[in-house]
C-alpha cells in the first residue's frame, strides 16, 4: 500500500514541471519529458514562448505570469489539451486567434495585459471558456449581467441603502439602477464583514475611491486594480492581501 501511495505520489511530480523565480530566457531540453503535463514558469524573463513547449502536445496546464511575453503566435494552437493558461502580467502585443478555438481551453489569465491588446479577444469564443481579467466594457455596457451581478452581491452582504442611495429598493427598475452605477464616483463597504468582491465593480466608468477597510477579504479582483477611473483605495487592515498585487502606476492605496 505504501509503495502504491509512493509510485503514485512520484508519478504526479514527473507530470509537474515547477520553474518559478528561475531567471529563465530559454526553457532547456533537459527539463522537458514527455510525462509532464503542467508547466509553471512564473516570474521568470522570457519574451516569447519557447518553441520546446508547444512540442508536448499533453500539456493540459500553463503558466507564463509575471514575464515579458510579447505575443503568443499561432503554435498555440498545437496544445488541443490545454485546459489552463496563465498570461497575466506580460506587455503582450498580440493574441492569436487560434488560442481562442482551443477545443479544451477553460480558464485563461489575461490581468494586467494591455487594455489594447484585450480588444483582440473576439466576440464569440466559447461560452465554457472563463477569461479572468478581461475588462471588456464595450460589451458589457448595456449588458444586464454585470449589474445584476453587482446588485445580488450587495443583497449578499446586505449593504445598507445609504451606500447605493435607492439601488437596493426593488421597485426600481433596471435603467434606474444602470444610471445610478454609472455615476458613482465613492464606495464605502467599510466593517461590513464582506469576504469578496466582484469583478464586475471594474464595469463602473466613474468610480474614482473604493473603501474596503476591516473586511474579512482574501483577495481583490485584479480588474479593479487597473480601473481607469480609479484614483485611491483605502484598505486598512488588508495589507497582506494587496502590497504584492500588480497595479496601475497612479492608483494610491491606503493601508
Amino acid at each position: 500500500m505504501i509503495k502504491k501511495i509512493f509510485l503514485s505520489l512520484l508519478q504526479k511530480h514527473s507530470e509537474e514541471l515547477h520553474l518559478e523565480h528561475s531567471h529563465l530566457t530559454e526553457l532547456p531540453e533537459k527539463y522537458l519529458h514527455k510525462d509532464i503535463k503542467s508547466i509553471h514558469l512564473a516570474y521568470n524573463h522570457f519574451s516569447s514562448i519557447p518553441k520546446n513547449i508547444f512540442w508536448n502536445t499533453r500539456l493540459d496546464a500553463l503558466d507564463f505570469s509575471y514575464n515579458r511575453l510579447q505575443e503568443i503566435p499561432d503554435s498555440i494552437q498545437t496544445l488541443h489539451h490545454l485546459l489552463w493558461l496563465n498570461l497575466s502580467h506580460n506587455p503582450l502585443q498580440f493574441l492569436s486567434p487560434f488560442l481562442f478555438k482551443l477545443p479544451q481551453l477553460k480558464y485563461l489569465n489575461v490581468c494586467g495585459v494591455p487594455s489594447e491588446t484585450l480588444n483582440q479577444i473576439p466576440h464569440s469564443y466559447s461560452k465554457d471558456l472563463y477569461i479572468e481579467g478581461l475588462y471588456y466594457q464595450e460589451r458589457l455596457e448595456n449588458s444586464e449581467e454585470w449589474i445584476d451581478a453587482i446588485w445580488k452581491w450587495a443583497e449578499k452582504y446586505r449593504i445598507p441603502e445609504a451606500v447605493w442611495v435607492d439601488m437596493l429598493q426593488i421597485h426600481i427598475g433596471f435603467n434606474r439602477r444602470k444610471e445610478h452605477l454609472m455615476t458613482l464616483k465613492e464606495l464605502h463597504i467599510e466593517g461590513l464583514f464582506i469576504a469578496e468582491i466582484p469583478s464586475e465593480l471594474a464595469q463602473l466608468p466613474q468610480l474614482e475611491r473604493i473603501f474596503i477597510s476591516n473586511n474579512p477579504l482574501k483577495d481583490i479582483p485584479c480588474e479593479i486594480l487597473y480601473m481607469p477611473s480609479l484614483k485611491e483605495i483605502h484598505a486598512k487592515g488588508l495589507q497582506s492581501i494587496i502590497k504584492h498585487k500588480k497595479r496601475k502606476k497612479n492608483l494610491r492605496i491606503y493601508t
